[in-house]
């Protein structure tokens, strides 16, 4: 991603928001080609069983009666010299609860 931006753009995105920008429109147009529509309901349910591997991690959601209450993977970073660092991605095992 980082690469076709700046090849498109002349520059590095500037912040994160950039990637999960791009997650937000991935996750919309693959959950419209699964349900078959724009219906937001439909939409909504296509969502329910799918799990998107994003730039910003992977991501799924419960459904509707659990009150859609999303899984998300978080990054670890560390700083090397200075410089930020990825070391993995880590699913949270117990999240505050909403």
């Amino acid at each position: 991603f980082i690469e076709r931006y700046t090849a498109a753009y002349g520059d590095r995105p500037a912040t994160a928001f950039t990637l999960t920008g791009w997650d937000a429109v991935y996750i919309l147009a693959e959950a419209i080609e699964a349900a078959g529509t724009t219906d937001g309901a439909a939409v909504a349910q296509a969502m329910e069983g799918m799990t998107f591997d994003l730039l910003s991690g992977n991501l799924s959601w419960s459904d509707a009666a659990s009150g859609h209450e999303p899984t998300k993977e978080v990054a670890i970073v560390s700083l090397q010299g200075g410089e930020p660092s990825f070391e993995k991605w880590v699913l949270p095992e117990n999240p505050p609860a909403p």
